[in-house]
């Protein structure tokens, strides 16, 4: 296992609160960029959906049903139900005094974190250095990676190898911001609309692959097939998708579906339909 670690070295210019409060006001705008740019993927997705495939979304605007979607996928990874980075942008940073001699730093930090630009966010302040250990490809000279690995060994144990039971804990974006956080409306998600070119290229790929597996399953019920049988099916497909005939295929399915992809209409992801009649259908 690789141990993701980082030196924090203040050079008393400002506290470590006043660092954690900085690196929670710059992640939290990068956040509410990333799910805008998941809520405005999901809005054209289910707008396409709506031309292409007749999909309904009764009671529901396009863009609250995207809303809710995201959220909901987001709360799935926060509570173990999923494991998805796409929609883990929830960032924990643990903090431990310098006990070591040999470097002039103030903390070492592990940072708890999957979404790679909050990670690059944290390595971009000058406060912090890397101090990671490689098992297997070591970056930095033998007897340097060594003395990394037992200084964070060292650590390890001290916190009984639980790295959320020693030290400061700062939560830097947690379920509580995300959940609570409503500002998607339709001029701040329009910057982040999948071009024409994307969206008919993702929807056709996604019918052909749905398609095929499909047609495999004949009428079996999916939920009785297992996951690595259900696996190798889409894989299977994706491999025709690929071939000389699944491209002559594709370019057929393009040029049918090809004037289906609109320029996404404010009025009609904004306005939300009168027919409720419970649950949502095909949402696409």
């Amino acid at each position: 296992m690789n141990i993701v670690g980082y030196t924090i070295t203040l050079n008393g210019k400002k506290t470590i609160g006043q660092f954690i409060d900085e690196f929670r006001k710059d992640a939290k705008k990068i956040v509410i960029e990333e799910m805008r740019s998941l809520v405005a993927e999901d809005v054209a997705k289910l707008y396409d959906a709506k031309f292409l495939s007749g999909a309904e979304y009764p009671g529901i605007s396009i863009v609250d049903l995207a809303v809710r979607r995201v959220k909901d996928s987001i709360g799935r990874v926060y509570t173990g139900q999923s494991r998805d980075d796409k929609y883990n942008l929830f960032c924990n940073l643990y903090l431990y005094e310098s006990r070591n001699d040999q470097i002039a730093t103030d903390y070492y930090a592990i940072l708890d974190c999957a979404n790679k630009r909050l990670r690059s966010l944290f390595e971009r302040y000058k406060e912090v250095d890397d101090y990671t250990y490689y098992d297997y490809k070591v970056k930095c000279k033998k007897e340097e990676n060594e003395k990394r690995k037992q200084y964070w060994m060292n650590m390890l144990e001290d916190c009984d190898y639980d790295w959320t039971g020693a030290g400061l804990s700062a939560k830097i974006v947690d379920s509580g911001f995300v959940r609570n956080f409503d500002k998607f409306t339709v001029p701040s998600l329009k910057r982040y609309f999948p071009s024409d070119k994307e969206r008919l290229e993702k929807y056709l790929k996604c019918a052909f692959v749905s398609d095929k597996v499909a047609g495999y399953l004949g009428n079996a019920p999916i939920e009785k097939i297992d996951r690595h049988s259900l696996s190798e099916l889409f894989l299977r497909a994706v491999e025709e998708l690929e071939s000389e005939d699944g491209q002559e295929v594709y370019k057929e399915m393009e040029r049918k579906r090809k004037s289906g992809i609109n320029v996404i209409d404010e009025a009609i992801i904004s306005f939300t339909p009168t027919n409720y009649s419970g649950d949502e259908k095909n949402e696409g």
